[in-house]
């Protein structure tokens, strides 16, 4: 889109399903989920965001954090 992305920023968190998320992911009313808000940042300004809902029991988060 023309954008020069510069860095992505996550929020995570976990909280009760709701009823429509538990039939579109085929889990029970009550499963916590995960909820990852991803945002891709120009230098100056946000240009997108993702919301990404997943259950806590089928996916684990990885990450590597560069010390300088």
């Amino acid at each position: 889109m023309g954008h020069e992305i510069g860095r992505a920023n996550e929020v995570i968190t976990a909280r009760a399903i709701t009823a429509a998320e538990a039939e579109e992911l085929d889990e029970p009313v009550g499963s916590i989920v995960m909820v990852i808000q991803r945002t891709y940042s120009t230098a100056e300004r946000p240009v997108e965001t993702a919301d990404t809902i997943v259950p806590v029991d089928r996916y684990e988060l990885s990450y590597v954090i560069p010390v300088g």
